[in-house]
């Protein structure tokens, strides 16, 4: 970790392959979540060392982002450029291209990406409730985008997608007021149930010895369904300098007696 921003912070620059620049488009929505999404983006030089130069501008479909000079911590400030304020829905299965303005005023196309296709009801489904001495199937079709080996292959040229699900116990208690509230999550990674989403139509059962214990006395089942796709980009930018799309649903399946 470095606790200093890099000199280019406060520098002309004008060759885009002194920067690192990394893009995060996230979206999320579900039943357990409002809809949400923010574009973040963090450049560094050749150290790793951070760049906050306010005459460096990152775009986004030709919308600026906005620099953020970051959380202060013990280790330093992370300065990162955002965009996440209440005009911006980034859609699913839409390109976004991606362009550098450098101080000179000369702006580089980073690269694109499209992001994936929304979790509609016929791409997953979740039940909303379940009886505890009942089996639980979540469906899917089409949530994965690239094939299995695709996805392997791209990925050793730095590319790649995943999908992944995961399910957890919501434990809930009433306080002294009668609100209802929701307990910290595990932190035993024993707890939680994970396993990759391949590309097509599948199925997951979660195992009955799993809804009937330890950790008996939860009120609901939480599922995350997390796809991330990352491409490369302009080489004339820093090695390591990329684009993500990650998409998140948040589910909550009610469990009754």
């Amino acid at each position: 970790m470095h606790c200093s921003n890099s000199p280019l912070s406060t520098e002309e620059v004008t060759d885009p392959s002194l920067l690192q620049v990394n893009f995060l488009i996230t979206r999320r929505d579900g039943n357990d979540i409002g809809k949400s999404s923010t574009i973040e983006a963090y450049v560094r030089d050749q150290k790793g060392k951070s760049v906050a130069n306010a005459a460096i501008k990152l775009k986004v479909n030709g919308k600026a982002l906005r620099l953020n000079n970051g959380s202060v911590n013990y280790y330093g400030a992370f300065p990162f450029y955002e965009l996440r304020d209440s005009s911006v829905e980034v859609k699913g299965n839409t390109d976004y291209v991606f362009t550098v303005v450098m101080t000179d005023g000369q702006e580089h196309t980073l690269g694109r990406i499209r992001t994936q296709p929304d979790l509609t009801s016929d791409r997953l489904v979740i039940p909303a409730k379940l009886r505890r001495n009942q089996a639980l199937t979540i469906q899917w079709d089409g949530v994965e985008q690239q094939n299995f080996f695709v996805s392997l292959w791209k990925r050793c040229l730095g590319e790649g997608s995943r999908s992944e699900l995961k399910i957890y116990k919501i434990k809930e208690t009433t306080d002294k007021w009668g609100n209802v509230v929701q307990e910290a999550g595990s932190v035993d990674e024993a707890d939680y149930l994970n396993t990759p989403v391949r590309s097509g139509s599948g199925t997951y059962a979660v195992p009955l010895s799993y809804l009937a214990g330890p950790q008996d006395d939860y009120s609901a089942l939480g599922i995350a369904v997390t796809s991330t796709e990352t491409v490369k980009v302009d080489d004339h930018f820093l090695p390591g300098s990329s684009i993500t799309s990650q998409r998140e649903g948040l589910y909550r399946v009610e469990v009754t007696n």
